[in-house]
């Protein structure tokens, strides 16, 4: 065997022995980022966790055409929004931020829905911390991906 073959089976060879490792960590597998530092953030216990990706799995099945309409009309409402914008076109941008405002309510009532049923899971300390993971109005949503504020640099 070359030496690049060798490399290629080594590298191989690493990539399943890491899939095997992670797929016995219940949150590694699952496609949310916000589940897996929802588990760091909170201290989750194995069995939470895996209450948690049982609840997400069913919520998904639950909701799976209303998640996939959900999904196709945010594409349009933004590929729409882009054409208008790209037009100058500002009637069609009024209509499409309208809808998009109509989404973002759709998509606010799902992820309410779902975070009932987590509650449920969690103990009261956890509640507690999980609440405070949330922003108030106008503040960065830590479990959204963005950045906490930082302090302002003075010149």
């Amino acid at each position: 065997m070359s030496a690049r073959g060798r490399c290629l089976a080594a590298g191989l060879w690493g990539l399943l022995c890491c899939a095997a490792l992670l797929a016995q960590v219940p949150f590694l597998d699952m496609p949310s980022r916000r589940l897996q530092r929802l588990g760091e953030q909170l201290a989750l216990t194995e069995a939470q966790k895996r209450q948690i990706i049982a609840l997400k799995r069913q919520f998904e099945k639950k909701h799976e055409i209303e998640l996939k309409q959900l999904r196709r009309d945010v594409g349009r409402v933004r590929e729409a929004l882009r054409d208008a914008h790209n037009r100058h076109d500002h009637a069609a941008l009024k209509k499409g931020q309208a809808e998009a405002k109509s989404l973002r309510r759709a998509g606010t009532r799902l992820n309410e829905d779902f975070e009932r049923q987590l509650l449920g899971v969690l103990t009261d300390s956890q509640r507690q911390q999980y609440a405070g993971l949330h922003p108030t109005p106008g503040e960065a949503g830590l479990l959204r991906g963005d950045r906490p504020p930082t302090a302002s640099k003075k010149p």
